[in-house]
């Protein structure tokens, strides 16, 4: 192997490592809390318990679900595999057809697509008992409320009902904020998944909020081979840090990752102000240049959650302008 190869192979090792870590904020980590005392809750008592977890894209859903699953992997014996926690990822265009599929193929059954709906859902009960399923996860809830799709769509939470209602096991359900309109128009999953909560976007209104967010990055920018040079003490540093993440969790990952890659690739001692303003617009929004783009000197200082931006959902956003540090200061 050439020394550029194994400099490049070293570069994508570090990217990587960064990449992977697991972060404990506040507000994931209460949310990580309640999803192990739902298991913990069954193990010690047999109580059968539900939660569902909102949040924005890229706030940590599936990395909850993943960090569970990590806590409780399978294993394997002579006789059969143990699955503890059992993750279904809603596909696109999802049908209960699709979905128990999804399930079977996660415990190995050997004909997921064979068979009758109901039939194949027997399997699924039969197959979560024999391999000792104690807890479902169901990721991506709200690709069931596009109602350009199938009319089979409109049938999966009644679904997911039947199966939290006959497996007798805890179920957590993820999904973008907008899933609540499944809960609201499904009676019967919405009495069974009462216990919602809402994995929100950080902000930096409040002396908390600040303590909160410069903590997360202060500990992002610790995990970093290269580190960021800018002063994580400057409330307007905060400010164009919240506004290029929207404060979500993964585009702050994304966005230092996309400095630490450029960073090495240039040889460079920091990731300066320079490097973060070319990855904001090569990794998060191509047309976030100028005062679009948080860290340009022109930058207009405000959510970019208009449509056609990045943090745009559709719905009203709760995270408003923050006031300027001269404001703050002034008050």
């Amino acid at each position: 192997m050439s020394h550029d190869r194994e400099k490049l192979t070293s570069h994508y090792d570090l990217i990587a490592k960064f990449e992977s870590q697991t972060i404990m904020f506040p507000e994931f980590d209460h949310a990580y809390r309640r999803i192990k005392d739902l298991l913990d809750c069954y193990r010690e008592t047999g109580r059968q318990k539900s939660l569902v977890i909102l949040g924005d894209t890229g706030t940590g859903k599936s990395t909850l679900c993943k960090l569970i699953g990590e806590e409780y992997p399978p294993l394997t014996r002579n006789d059969r595999d143990i699955v503890p926690v059992l993750y279904i990822s809603l596909p696109e265009n999802p049908t209960p057809s699709a979905v128990v599929s999804a399930g079977l193929e996660v415990l190995h059954d050997p004909a997921p697509f064979h068979g009758t709906t109901p039939a194949r859902t027997y399997r699924l009960l039969t197959l979560m008992k024999q391999c000792g399923v104690e807890f479902t996860l169901v990721d991506e809830i709200q690709q069931t409320l596009d109602r350009t799709r199938a009319p089979g769509l409109y049938k999966v939470g009644d679904w997911i009902k039947n199966l939290f209602d006959a497996s007798g096991k805890p179920m957590a359900l993820f999904g973008a904020r907008r899933s609540k309109l499944l809960l609201q128009t499904n009676e019967q999953l919405r009495r069974r998944f009462s216990s919602t909560f809402t994995l929100g976007n950080m902000g930096i209104t409040t002396a908390p909020e600040i303590a909160d967010f410069v903590g997360l990055v202060a500990t992002l920018n610790d995990n970093l081979p290269v580190k960021c040079s800018l002063d994580l003490q400057s409330f307007e540093v905060l400010e164009r840090l919240h506004y290029a993440t929207d404060s979500r969790i993964s585009y702050l990952v994304k966005l230092l990752s996309g400095g630490l890659e450029r960073a090495l690739r240039g040889a460079m001692a920091t990731i300066d102000v320079g490097v973060l303003e070319q990855t904001f617009s090569e990794e998060i929004w191509d047309e976030g240049i100028g005062a679009l783009n948080p860290f340009n000197p022109r930058f207009c200082f405000r959510r970019l959650d208009k449509a056609g931006e990045p943090f745009f959902s559709g719905l009203a956003g709760k995270k408003g302008p923050v006031e300027s540090y001269s404001k703050r200061r002034d008050a």
